[in-house]
């Protein structure tokens, strides 16, 4: 299996009745992470990459269940929405599964999958 790139930006925002774009937004970048699951095969890490945003990306997934842990703090309380960013190899179809969990109640959990497929590596 090749190993794919996270460039991976989620820009989250409070959504109201009138847009996304009007309330505050939150910015997540992959390289923020503070765990991680490596199954093996190549290490997962930062890497420099000029074209991502913030100039970084984390690398190395390259197994299923492989997970990076990113801590958010959401200052206001409301509905959200993301977008996100993430790069493949050319035409290889591609899963990242979002998990947002509650620390004080880690069995709620809010979970988003986006499906994709690799339109600029290899």
């Amino acid at each position: 299996m090749r190993g794919w790139m996270l460039i991976l930006c989620i820009t989250i925002g409070v959504a109201n009745a009138v847009s996304v774009d009007a309330g505050p937004r939150l910015t997540v970048e992959a390289e923020w992470y503070t765990a991680m699951e490596n199954l093996g095969g190549d290490a997962i890490r930062p890497l420099l990459t000029l074209t991502a945003s913030n100039d970084s990306s984390v690398v190395g997934f390259d197994a299923l269940d492989e997970w990076v842990s990113i801590p958010v703090t959401f200052s206001t309380s409301g509905y959200y929405t993301h977008s996100l960013r993430a790069a493949a190899y050319l035409a290889v179809q591609q899963t990242v599964t979002l998990i947002l969990v509650d620390d004080a109640e880690p069995q709620e959990q809010q979970i988003s999958v986006v499906e994709y497929t690799g339109a600029g590596l290899g």
